[in-house]
Parts: C-alpha cells; structure tokens; sequence
C-alpha cells in the first residue's frame, strides 16, 4: 500500500514511458548527483527510473536521500521504508535507514537497521561504523569487539572497509574506557586515510591572510550597511567541529521561534557567485577590493533562495555551518541583523575529539596532528581578526559553560539574540533532525565528563600539544599535566 502511495505522490512528475532507458547509467548519474549535492539533480534521476517496475526501490532510495538531506526525515522515512519493502535484500537501503533514524533520535531502531545492513553485508565497515556511532559499548561488548579485532587482519590494509572498522573498533573501546587499546586503531584509521586524501594547508593559509588584508576596518566601515527591520535574522553558529555546536544548536531550538536549520551550504554559494555578481575577473575576496558598491542586496537574495524549503520563510533559523567561520565578514555586510554565536572547546578536547572521529570525505584536515592543530591555529586567527574589526558582534560561548550551567548559559545568549531569557513552552529533547556527526551525543544528558576528554588520553596527547603550540595556540594544561594519574 505504502509503495502504491509514493508511486501516486510521483506521477504527476514522472515521465512518459520510453523504449531506451539505461538503468545502470541514470543509477550511476543519481548516485554522483548525491555525492556532489546536487539534490534536485538526483531527484529528476530518480523520477525517472520510478518508470522502470524492477527498479522502483532504487527509486524510492535515492528520493528518500535526497528528503532526508533536504531537511524533511519523515518523508524520506517513508520513501526508504518503501523501499526496503520493495527490496529488503540491499544492505545500503538498510544502512541509509539507520541514518534517518539516527537523525530523529530512534536510536534503537537505528541500531537495528545497521544490524541488518551487517547481517546483509558483513564485508562492509562503514556499516558497523555507522553501527559503533549509534551506541554506547559496554564491556558485555567485549565478545563482539574482540571477534571484529581478530577478523581485521583479513581485510585489505589501507581499504575503506579496514579504516572505518579501525574507527569503530577505537570508539567501542573507548566507550569501554579502553583508551591506550583504542588510541592505535584511531592512529591506524587516520594514518591511512591521510595517505589517500591529503590535505594541502598552503591555500588555507593564503585564504586567511587574505580575507585579513580585504576585510579591514576601513573596508568593513564603508560597506556595512545599516540596519534594515524588514530583515531576515539568521543565526549563525561558528567553530570548530566537535566543539559542541549541535548541543547548542538543539538548546536553543528548543525554542518555537526558532527553526533548526542545520549545517546550511548556502553561503558558500553566495561566496562562488561573488566575483560573477561583481564582474571581476578576481576570485573572492579580492573582487571585493575595489568595488564602490558591493549588490548586498542580490547576495543576500541568492542566500535566501538556496535555503532548505523548511526555513525558506522563516525569519529566525539557524545556520550551523561551521566553517562559516572564514565567512564572518561577510555576513556582517549581507545581514545586518544577524547574529554570529562562537562556539569555543578546549583547544586539546577539539581537536583529540575530531581525530577520534571519522568524518566521511569531510574535514580532510582532521586525520592528521600536525595539519589539525595547524588548521586550529588559523581559525583562532581569523576569529581574533573578525573580533578585532567588528567588535560587539560575536557572541561567545564556552563549551565549559554549557556543560557546567546549561540554563544560565542559554538564558545570557537568548538576552543576547534580543529573546526572552527564560523560554515559554520548551521542549526538553530536540524536535528537530540531527544530522551530523554529534546526532547521538546531543540527545544525551549533558555530562561534566565530556571536559578535558584529552585526559583519558594523556599517554597519547603529547604531539597534540607540541603541534598546537607550534601553531600559535596557547595551551591551558592545568591543573592536570600529561603525566598526573588519573
């Protein structure tokens, strides 16, 4: 019945039936069309293989992706069960389920459906890691991870498949309380993703000279415009990953005016479309440079038409997008009733707690000290640079805080964001889907533990101290040092 029902949702879009469609080509199209983002790209793809009887659960799947990256968990709940019920033999559907749920916090279900996507395809590590990050180990655990440790050898060194079982052996048996036995299988894991997908530190470097020498305080003088009412007001979260930036996205959406909208890539469209606006042969930021009147207005129209359908209209969301960070000077200039939120971790507990996770193809950066902490010392330098030309505008917020007094946290940013400080009607768990890497820790309690995490790793934290200090950061070890006892 459920199947019957999207194949009536679609019709009205479907394409009229034709001799020659080549299934395997649309499928691979669909599938790079995910990769790349290109949702709508994806969408059309499927839609045409809806045509093709055999090939409607691969239909279903890819329609329910794209829902699902689009902000809209129930529907592609419904697509990739449809799917699954069309084809309960394809492990990835399973796994793209765990996903979903993962997102509505259905943790339980979550973990069954990564159960049976191994079941289907025990081959598969990302599957178990997915599996591994959906849960809490414990040591009645200890039979299913020494089983994994045992069967490692057997897989191809350097393979996808090993260095996503390596990260999820580290993490189960770092929920064990493990650390010196986890701490290997995340070296492993990143040495080896490193090797594959290097990251070249030199244009970042450049890139944040750069955006220092556009954006100074005489350039940010003459193109900051004045406050328009008729404004959308977004609010931006910036930071680093694994700062705790989901955990303050979800405390603040626990109020009903404002929208969750997630890690949004809007803005890096503005960005791309900056010099072709402008008419300068320069890419951004210099096209900026000598411009007499930058078209605020028609940047700030491309942001808003890229928005997910469910903050389109919106006048409070958030953007969560981290790395908007590199971006603060230009959202000054586009939204003059924005707010900008800095999340800031410990220096030690950000980037240990980003090289103990496997980000997928994102955050190249991360699977290496020496680039991780050098990547660190530079967004500490373009936050000092923003602070210093537009004083009064970032609000920051402190990990620790959070941590240590949610409420009167949350309460002093909401004053901040001109909000009531105290919430009427607020729900205690998140309403919204989580999509990132945090998804389970942020519908947890919040736990004192999750401070100087680094501790746990004391035996092990040494190259990220001597990293981060060569990279300008300063380091707070008190009042525990690397060799105190736990």
């Amino acid at each position: 019945m459920l199947a019957r029902l999207l194949k009536n949702l679609f019709s009205r879009t479907r394409p009229a039936p034709h001799a020659a469609i080549d299934v395997a080509a649309l499928l691979r199209q669909a599938d790079a069309a995910l990769q790349q983002g290109r949702w709508s790209a994806a969408q059309q793809l499927a839609q045409q293989l809806m045509v093709e009887p055999d090939h409607e659960a691969d239909a279903c799947h890819v329609l329910g992706v794209v829902a699902y990256q689009c902000s809209d968990p129930e529907k592609a709940l419904a697509l990739v069960e449809s799917s699954i019920a069309l084809n309960p033999k394809a492990a990835h559907f399973h796994n793209t389920l765990g996903k979903i749920l993962v997102s509505l916090g259905r943790f339980a279900d979550a973990a069954a459906a990564y159960e049976r996507a191994i079941t289907l395809a025990p081959q598969v590590g990302g599957y178990f890691m997915n599996y591994a990050a959906a849960r809490k180990f414990s040591a009645a655990d200890m039979p299913l991870i020494e089983a994994i440790e045992k069967q490692l050898p057997a897989i191809a060194e350097d393979s996808d498949h090993r260095i996503n079982f390596q990260f999820a052996l580290g993490k189960a048996l770092d929920d064990c309380a493990l650390y010196d036995r986890a701490f290997p299988y995340f070296k492993q894991a990143n040495d080896a993703k490193f090797a594959s997908q290097p990251f070249a530190m030199e244009p970042l470097l450049e890139y944040v000279t750069t955006l220092r020498s556009v954006f100074d305080d005489t350039f940010v003088a003459r193109h900051r415009p004045p406050v328009r009412r008729d404004d959308i007001r977004p609010i931006f979260i910036v930071g680093m990953p694994r700062s705790g930036s989901t955990l303050l996205e979800s405390l603040l959406c626990r109020d009903p005016d404002i929208i969750a909208g997630g890690e949004l890539r809007a803005l890096d469209i503005v960005v791309n479309d900056v010099a072709r606006i402008v008419s300068n042969s320069l890419p951004y930021p210099q096209c900026l440079r000598e411009v007499a009147t930058i078209p605020l207005r028609e940047l700030a129209r491309i942001y808003r038409d890229n928005l997910t359908p469910a903050i389109s209209t919106a006048r409070r969301f958030t953007d969560k997008y981290l790395y908007n960070f590199l971006n603060v000077g230009l959202i000054a200039l586009l939204f003059p009733q924005a707010s900008i939120i800095q999340i800031r971790r410990h220096p030690l507990d950000v980037c240990l707690s980003c090289y103990l996770m496997s980000f997928a193809d994102a955050h190249g950066f991360t699977y290496d000290i020496e680039t991780l902490c050098r990547y660190y010392g530079q967004y500490e330098v373009i936050m000092a640079h923003w602070h210093k030309v537009l004083p009064d505008l970032i609000i920051d917020v402190e990990y620790r805080d959070l941590a240590e007094a949610a409420e009167e946290t949350i309460g002093t940013v909401r004053e901040r964001l001109e909000l009531c400080a105290q919430i009427e009607n607020a729900s205690d768990t998140p309403a919204h889907a989580i999509q990132t890497a945090s998804a389970w820790q942020a519908r947890q309690p919040i736990y004192k533990s999750s401070l100087h995490r680094w501790r746990n790793y004391r035996n092990h934290i040494s190259p990220f101290v001597e990293a981060l200090r060569n990279a300008g950061v300063n380091i707070d070890l008190e009042p525990t040092t690397l060799t105190d006892s736990a």
